[in-house]
């Protein structure tokens, strides 16, 4: 089974974010995406933006960006955005 489908930009980073310099933003400004298995791997450079993806992901649907359940989250400090929004698709 395949949980999330596809990954898109739907902007509302700030112009002069570092995010915006981030390969993965600037990739997924112009690409969706796709998921067509049910694994995923990132792989790339440091510095890419993988971890910003899938903290991302992980925000968009309702979970903690450090990792843990809907009902039990590890929060350490708000290291997101406030600007990406909870329970919806990314």
């Amino acid at each position: 089974m395949i949980y999330i489908n596809t990954v898109r930009y739907k902007g509302g980073i700030e112009e002069f974010s570092y995010l915006n310099k981030l390969p993965v933003i600037e990739y997924l400004k112009e690409n969706p995406i796709e998921f067509t298995s049910p694994v995923a791997f990132f792989v790339g450079e440091n510095g890419t933006g993988k971890s910003t993806l899938i903290e991302a992901i992980a925000v968009a649907f309702g979970f903690n960006p450090e990792g843990g359940t809907r009902n039990f989250c590890f929060n350490t400090s708000e290291t997101h955005s406030s600007r990406i929004s909870r329970g919806g698709n990314p």
